[in-house]
Formats: structure tokens, sequence, C-alpha cells
């Protein structure tokens, strides 16, 4: 008997969804082996939101597909809501395409767990989910508790080999199946239906069942039966075995989730076909689990490195670039340091840009951001953008305006501004390395129905140039800086657009954001 597991001083209870009451009670059931205290049980996603609003649970483990709502959209409910958001969410799955795999990692599942598995694997994923999770505490375990955890691992190391178990009353036929598979695959050989559900719903079960419908006690349509209401046997393929040629029995045989028939007197050669092509479908499927764990680990690997970048690099950036500003400003400094703290506050506001970048990027493309727009004033950002311009591109001898009136200064954008300097930042610095030497590069910020900033400079784009001025994978030095550009103003509910004036010979890209409201 498994040691009860912890929650810290509480005991941990779970909620199981399933639209199928065989399939809770028998996951409920594997749950308190494992030392669960309580097991809540919902038959749809709705169902469960309703309980959540009346119960706490530690743990959600929950099937992909069921009517009313889905496991997919029981999750996106459930990270939504503040108070259940942090719940360690499995969601239990056949066979789910990879998109919405992918989707539901993005959504904050915290497991995915491929059926059939067994007692172990359910226990690891529970264990693992429970104390991963970065807000859940810890599980206390015994050192034989984490002992048994890793049981299940060690087996599946073993078993290499697929494995098929052949169920049939009659003693030649087991030989006879067993002379032509035992070279290729791994064969459990039993005389009785009762042994057949025993062996299929243990901790080892086959990969594949070779079934006899006409046995004594229990037929091959009753273990059928047997194996389709209980977790670690409920997806495992069964091919029956039988001398009943009619339709009416293989359609029954069909409706109880067999996949395939093989008729008696046994054809060997066509017996091995369709084991063959069965199994390789079996291993692709067993294949899943390993998918989905990698794009799991995936995701906890970037989520780890987006923490470096924004706690790790951000927080010191921040106070290089204010030191920096504080030596610019004293009084009585001479000019070289000046200038230096300038170049120290440059670099330290480029290489945040670039942090900026890899951080966001891929959450907004992706959908995963959480916007945390402020009303901030926008011209003192283009301001210092600008000043550092000026000392950039020295070389190029360009002439640099900032325009605005004097009611300007008031003005405040609704966004982001870590966003907003990295948008500033990129197209100000392409607008200047595309401007020819000494030459016009002038900024203008006015209020319309938006906050509009105008960044106009001379050349004219190409056809080309203009079609691919945004795109991501355009082939100009430019192009990530431009793409993420639009791509942050555009999710801020703002807007970019550009044009080209051959006439008088200049280039203008326009940037609208929300307006914070005047006070």
């Amino acid at each position: 008997m498994l040691m009860p597991m912890h929650l810290d001083n509480q005991t941990i209870i779970a909620m199981v969804v399933d639209n199928m009451e065989a399939m809770r009670k028998i996951t409920s059931e594997q749950l308190r082996k494992l030392g669960v205290k309580e097991v809540i049980h919902a038959k749809n996603g709705a169902d469960a939101l309703l309980q959540l609003t009346k119960r706490r649970v530690n743990i959600i483990l929950s099937d992909w597909n069921m009517p009313q709502m889905s496991g997919f959209e029981l999750l996106e409910q459930v990270k939504e809501n503040p108070s259940t958001a942090n719940i360690p969410f499995i969601l239990i799955t056949a066979d789910a395409e990879r998109e919405h795999v992918q989707q539901a990692i993005q959504m904050g599942v915290t497991d995915l767990l491929v059926k059939p598995f067994t007692t172990g694997d359910l226990r690891n994923r529970v264990i693992k989910a429970l104390t991963d999770k970065p807000k859940a505490a810890k599980i206390r375990r015994s050192a034989s508790e984490q002992k048994a955890a890793g049981s299940s691992a060690d087996v599946k190391q073993s078993n290499a080999q697929p494995t098929i178990l052949v169920v049939d009353d009659t003693p030649d036929n087991l030989m006879l199946i067993s002379g032509l598979l035992k070279d290729t695959y791994r064969l459990l050989l039993v005389k009785d239906g009762a042994k057949a559900i025993e062996i299929t719903q243990s901790d080892t079960p086959p990969d594949l069942v070779l079934l006899d419908i006409m046995m004594p006690k229990i037929s091959g349509y009753d273990v059928l039966r047997a194996m389709r209401q209980h977790p670690q046997s409920e997806n495992i393929p069964v091919i029956l075995i039988t001398a009943l040629h009619d339709i009416e029995h293989q359609l029954k045989g069909f409706d109880l989730g067999a996949v395939d028939y093989v008729k008696k007197p046994i054809e060997p050669q066509l017996l091995k076909l369709r084991v063959r092509n069965l199994m390789s479908y079996v291993m692709h499927h067993k294949q899943l689990q390993d998918d989905y764990d990698t794009m799991l680990e995936n995701r906890e690997l970037q989520d780890e490195v987006e923490r470096i970048l924004k706690n790790d690099l951000t927080s010191p950036l921040d106070d290089i670039i204010k030191l920096a500003e504080q030596i610019g400003t004293q009084r009585g400094i001479g000019p070289d340091i000046k200038e230096k703290a300038m170049q120290i506050d440059e670099m330290a506001l480029h290489i945040l840009n670039m942090v900026n970048l890899s951080s966001e990027l891929y959450k907004v493309e992706s959908g995963q951001f959480t916007l945390k727009p402020k009303p901030f004033q926008l011209l003192p950002l283009l301001e210092k953008l600008f000043e550092q311009a000026k000392n950039s591109y020295a070389s190029k001898r360009l002439m640099l305006f900032l325009n605005h009136d004097e009611e300007d200064l008031s003005l405040k954008a609704n966004a982001d501004p870590l966003w907003c300097y990295s948008i500033f930042y990129n197209l100000i610095r392409f607008a200047c390395e595309s401007a020819p030497d000494k030459t016009q590069v002038s900024l203008t910020l006015r209020a319309r129905q938006q906050l509009e900033v105008i960044i106009n400079f001379s050349g004219v784009l190409t056809a080309q140039q203009q079609a691919t001025l945004w795109q991501k994978n355009a082939k100009h030095q430019h192009a990530i800086g431009n793409y993420t550009a639009k791509l942050l103003t555009e999710a801020q509910s703002g807007r970019v657009e550009s044009s080209s004036d051959e006439i008088n010979d200049n280039t203008s890209i326009m940037i609208a954001l929300p307006q914070a409201a005047s006070r």
C-alpha cells in the first residue's frame, strides 16, 4: 500500500474529467491507490467548470475529446480564470494533431498523457505535475515511493521488442501463431479471457492483441468490451480471430472496437502482413508520448530563457541606463565623460532592444503575449532616440529634425513603453541608414484619432523594397527590426503605414498608437 501523497499539510484532491463513467471510476481508483485522498468526478468540461466554482482541487486530469466542452476548451477556461490558472492540468489523449498539442502547450497545459498508459505512467505524470509547477507546493515522498515512481520507466526500457498477446483456447492455434510471430515479436500466450483481461489492464500491457472470439466462460467479445472500459487497455489494437464469417459477427466486433479480422483457418502470410502493418501504427503511436514530452520540454526551456532575459538581464540594463543618464547630466563633468556616458547609455539601450526582440517576438507571433499598456509621455522617448541617432550617424552628416507643437509635450500614449522603445529604435535606425548622406531625416509627433509619429527621410524605396519592407524573411539587414516594429505596433491596436513620393524624393513611415485619455 502506497503512503498518501501530501501537498504541504494538505491531502491532495484531484479532479477527473471524462465523458465515460467507467473511465472516470477506473482512473479515480488508480489515483486512490497512489495515495490521492479524494477524487472529484466531472462528465465534461462544462460540468468541471461548475464544480470548480464550489470545490478546491490540487490537480485536474481531463480527457481531450468530450461532448459539450472538450478537454482543450476546459484547459482554456481554467487558464483564463485567475482563481484556477495555477492548478496543474494534465490532458489525456489517444491521438491529437501536433498543431492542437502545440496550442495546448501554449495555453499552459502541465503535461500530456497518451493512451494507453499504465498506473506507473499516471503516477509519474501526477507527481511531476504537482512538483514541477512553479506555484505548486512540493510533494513529500519516501525513498521507496521514489523508487516505485521510476519502475515503469525501467519496464519500458526492457520492453524494446513489441509485445503481442495471443488469446485462444485451442493449443494448436496458439502454437501456429507462435511459430509465425515469435522471431519478430515478444509473445504472451493465454487460453482464457479472464487472464487476457488481467494482462491488458496490468502495468505492462501488450502492444497488440490477437483475440479468438469463441472461447468458453468469457468470449472474445466480452474481453474486448472489458478492454475498452479501462484506460490501460482502451486503445490497444485488437485483431479478432474467428471461424464466424458472417457480416453480423464482424460488425459486432468492429462496433466493440476491433480494428481487423483474421478468418480461420489462418492464412500464415496474410496474418504476418496484417500484424506488421498494424504494428507500424502502434510504434508510431507510442512515439507520440516522446514527441509530446519533447514539445513540453522545449517550451519549458524557452520559458527559462525568457526568465533569464527578463529578470537577469533587463533589470541590470535598466540600472546601467539610469546610471549613465545621471552621470551625463551631472554638472561640472568634462565633455569626454559626458560622451562616454552617452555611449554607455546607447549601448545598454541597444542590448535592451535585442532582449525585447528575443523575448517578445515569439510570444506575440504565437498569441501568448499579455499586453500591459500604461499612459506615458512619448516625446521624451523620441527625443532620446533622436539624440542617439545624431551621435550614431554623425559620419553621414544627416540633418535631423524633431517637429512638435508646444501642446504635444503633454501627449501620452497608452502602450507598453519597452515595446515602444523597440518600435521607434528600429524604425529611426532604418530611416537614418536608408537616407543618403547629408540629407534630412525628420520626425513629427501629432495627435489625431490616435497618437501619430511620422518619420520622413530623403530617398525613394523601390517597388521591391516597399513590397518586402515589413517581411520577416526579407533579404535586407533591417528585416527583423522592421517586422518586429510593425508586429509590436499592431499588437497594441496600432498601425504602421509607409509611402514613397517620387516627385519630392522622400519616404514616410507613419506609426499610430492608442492615445491615453486626457485628465
